[in-house]
């Protein structure tokens, strides 16, 4: 196996590997793949952080957390087309851990899912 990807090729294969199971729970009942990145943003950081490091990154939309990397100064958000004319307020974001993250199991789980996806996807 290869042993480093571009940022192309992992968010292609993270694009690819997103399913309803590795969805935020409060909105499984609304994933389809006509918006692939709904839900994901958690566990899509988490991987981007695994294979690019840089920082991890939340703020809050209309309520909801979310959550982006900052890979070489710039801001990687590959589920920012899940709030469709929505201002996401990337100036107001905090830095995030990612142990701080895994703290939550049901993060832990839908992101061992997305990994274990993502990376037969690389293979």
């Amino acid at each position: 196996m290869k042993e480093e990807y571009t940022l192309e090729e992992v968010s292609y294969a993270i694009k690819k590997s997103w399913c309803r199971e590795t969805c935020y729970p409060k909105k499984k009942s609304l994933w389809s793949k006509k918006n692939p990145s709904l839900g994901q943003a958690a566990v899509t950081s988490l991987l981007l952080y695994d294979y690019f490091k840089g920082n991890i990154k939340k703020c809050s939309i209309d309520g909801m957390d979310h959550y982006f990397n900052i890979i070489h100064k710039k801001i990687i958000d590959l589920t920012k087309e899940q709030f469709k004319n929505m201002e996401i307020p990337y100036e107001l974001s905090k830095y995030k851990k990612k142990s701080d993250l895994l703290k939550n199991e049901n993060v832990k789980k839908r992101y061992a899912l997305l990994k274990e996806r993502v990376e037969g996807y690389l293979k």
